[in-house]
């Protein structure tokens, strides 16, 4: 038969922290302008921010970042409490200002990576090979909106499958939004795949490397999003892994 064996299952992954506290510092420059030098992934709507909070011109500010700290993206926007507090104490002291969120605070504002949650089908055969895969996707988006096509495009991982499909959903609850970390949804859909080989390798009673072997993507092929896969060094990479972590395992 096409597909000899297949399973279908449910798995959710957590959230994650952002790894840097957030901080700000204000520095009055020329008289009335203002130097923010700001964790923050986006220094422009953070300026144009700014300039509308104190109503002043923006090109009377100076919005800087130096670094972000790990896990930035939940900087990209939540920074903005502590820009603001700096940026209207130094307005009103005329004297340089630093904020820097303890832990709790920071987490409190900056919130997490998204939840999801993954029900799938699996089709396959004797032999390990993947032969069809329906996966669908659910992102919880807190109170307002979020996408799950990052975990999608990210979901095929490295492997060629020939019937694959992917769905996903933004399902709105009673929790505060969490927001993107660093490649939002990427790890979330590489996860849900490697579980989709793992339960494959239990049901066929074989070792998750050679499940992994017999899906690898190889030149020639083609993703679900028609991307055609040219000079893959997959294989090789592969290999040398293997090879080298059989030598230090016989040490």
């Amino acid at each position: 038969p096409l597909c000899a064996l297949a399973v279908s299952d449910e798995r959710p992954v957590s959230t994650q922290s952002t790894w840097g506290n957030s901080t700000a510092i204000a520095i009055p420059i020329d008289g009335d302008k203002l130097r923010v030098i700001a964790a923050t992934q986006g220094p422009s709507p953070q300026a144009e921010f700014l300039a509308s909070l104190l109503g002043m011109p923006q090109n009377h500010l100076i919005v800087e970042t130096l670094r972000d700290g790990g896990a930035y993206g939940g900087k990209y926007s939540r920074s903005r409490p502590n820009t603001a507090a700096v940026a209207v104490a130094s307005r009103i002291t005329h004297k340089s200002v630093r904020c820097q969120t303890e832990r709790v605070t920071n987490d409190t504002n900056m919130g997490k990576r998204n939840d999801y949650f993954a029900t799938y089908k699996v089709g396959f055969n004797d032999n390990g090979q993947i032969l069809s895969v329906q996966l669908d996707i659910v992102i919880n988006a807190g109170d307002t909106t979020a996408s799950a096509a990052g975990a999608q495009s990210f979901s095929d991982n490295a492997y060629n499958i020939p019937n694959f499909m992917t769905t996903g959903r933004s399902v709105t609850t009673n929790l505060p939004v969490n927001l993107i970390m660093r490649a939002p949804g990427s790890v979330n859909g590489v996860f849900f795949m490697e579980n989709i080989i793992e339960r494959v390798a239990m049901e066929t009673g074989l070792d998750g490397s050679i499940v992994r072997e017999m899906n690898f993507y190889k030149d020639g092929d083609t993703t679900p999003y028609m991307q055609p896969i040219t000079f893959s060094t997959l294989d090789k990479v592969w290999f040398e892994l293997k090879t080298s972590h059989e030598k230090l395992t016989n040490l």
